[in-house]
């Protein structure tokens, strides 16, 4: 048994509730049910909720320094870690499809709802455009990387003034099995 539990939670068919952050400040923060953001301690007692205007969305979260970005379904959000238990995150500009569920130096990978590929600045909430996504692909997955970066659904990577390039695996040698002879 844990201490925290998500009964009465109703999550999307086709779509995800991922995310969890630890703040600088020794915090984690969680989805809770289908409408609370969670600021929990590290042995599961709560530390503040946070209501969102959630309805049977997909949603993910990200910590971009001391900004918690907030992803429900095509609206983007931002909490500042220190607010006051109660405290509704304040929507952003964008319209998004997916974020990364990690930040370098306050910025996070997104892909919006049009498809263009962006590196936001948290705080600003606005997006620096780096290339835009092909017709077919899905968009599931976004990561972040150093310098800028923006990796989608690890086939794809994106970098201003480079535009996309496909991610090519690491050459690697077949591994040999039996006794060398």
């Amino acid at each position: 048994n844990t201490i925290v539990r998500y009964e009465g939670a109703e999550f999307p068919e086709n779509g995800n509730g991922a995310g969890l952050a630890y703040d600088r400040l020794g915090a984690l923060w969680a989805f809770g049910g289908t409408g609370n953001l969670l600021r929990l301690s590290l042995d599961g007692r709560m530390l503040g909720s946070y209501p969102l205007k959630a309805k049977k969305e997909s949603r993910s979260l990200a910590l971009a320094g001391d900004l918690l970005v907030v992803r429900l379904g095509g609206a983007l959000y931002q909490l500042p870690i220190t607010s006051p238990a109660g405290t509704p995150p304040e929507p952003m500009p964008l319209k998004v499809k997916e974020i990364s569920l990690n930040s370098i130096d306050g910025k996070i990978g997104a892909v919006t709802t049009d498809g263009k590929v962006l590196l936001v600045d948290a705080a600003s909430g606005m997006g620096e455009e780096l290339g835009a996504i092909a017709d077919g692909d899905r968009a599931n997955f976004v990561a972040l990387l150093p310098g800028g970066r923006v990796v989608v659904d690890g086939s794809w990577a994106y970098q201003a003034g480079k535009g996309r390039a496909e991610l090519q695996p690491a050459h690697r040698e077949p591994a040999r099995l039996g006794r060398p002879s």
